[in-house]
């Protein structure tokens, strides 16, 4: 009788340690979200390698088809590594105390270091470096554009008339356009929409607001991270005239011919960077 008793017992044991770890792992992986926040710096990352390609392909463009395999593996690799490191930051604020799992952010009184230090690098690496560096690529690329249309516009002028050169400019600013607008308008919904989450967390941490995991405020938060990430497709799209005249031949394609049409032709999706690559470069041979 003993024997089964602890027989028993150790079986119960068992599974009491395998509940906990279980539920060690739900908590750490699962109700800290840290999959979709790896998801979001995915996200977040691919903006940032946007803006330094095109910085690359409007003022670097000398080398860049020789080294653009090179780059696209290192964007690769960039976005994976950052978002994997940043992504472990919300396993740091839960803990789980059998049954339950709780968020740092939600106890009472006095608020942990670790709170405060993971609230702070989200900040700064999930929010201010991504923001600034593609806010520093774009004045660049802006910049650059400027320049070059200026110096074109001024060689034409020189060359071929007014009427020519007031042509060229126009095509010129049409393709400054279609790069700039996309590029301001991705950049300007990712901070107004990663802001929200940011701030809540930074008051939440500082115990100026108490922090609800259900709450509206908290929901609200995440739902704006997804907007933006849902969307950035979608702008780029809408507010770039290349892409929405492929798109427009793509649908017009499947309507007439049940099938779209692959052009001979490769186009680029940033189709307003070829052709600042190509005033780039008569930039350099001039």
């Amino acid at each position: 009788m003993e024997d089964h008793v602890i027989v028993f017992s150790l079986t119960e044991l068992q599974e009491t340690i395998y509940i906990q770890k279980l539920g060690v792992f739900m908590c750490s992986v699962w109700e800290s979200r840290s999959v979709f926040w790896f998801i979001v710096l995915l996200s977040e990352i691919n903006l940032v390698c946007i803006a330094v390609d095109r910085l690359r392909a409007i003022v670097f463009s000398t080398n860049y088809k020789q080294q653009e395999r090179q780059s696209i593996v290192g964007y690769y690799s960039v976005t994976f590594v950052y978002a994997s490191v940043i992504a472990v930051l919300p396993i740091f604020m839960v803990t789980y105390k059998h049954p339950v799992c709780i968020h740092r952010l939600e106890t009472q009184g006095r608020m942990e270091a670790i709170a405060f230090a993971a609230c702070y690098i989200w900040l700064i690496a999930g929010y201010l470096v991504p923001g600034i560096i593609m806010a520093l690529c774009y004045v660049r690329v802006i910049c650059a554009l400027r320049s070059i249309m200026n110096k074109k516009s001024n060689t034409l002028d020189s060359i071929n008339g007014r009427s020519q050169a007031s042509t060229s400019a126009h095509h010129a600013n049409s393709s400054h356009r279609s790069i700039v607008i996309p590029v301001v308008i991705m950049w300007t919904v990712f901070l107004i929409t990663h802001a929200y989450y940011v701030v809540y967390n930074i008051l939440t941490v500082h115990q100026i607001i108490y922090y609800q995991s259900n709450s509206i405020e908290r929901r609200l938060s995440i739902f704006l991270t997804v907007v933006n990430s849902a969307c950035n497709p979608m702008i780029l799209l809408v507010s770039s005239p290349p892409l929405r005249k492929r798109m427009n031949q793509f649908l017009l394609s499947l309507i007439k011919h049940g099938k779209p049409i692959v052009e001979d032709q490769n186009m680029s999706l940033s189709h307003g960077s070829e052709n600042a690559k190509r005033l780039s470069q008569v930039e350099h041979q001039g």
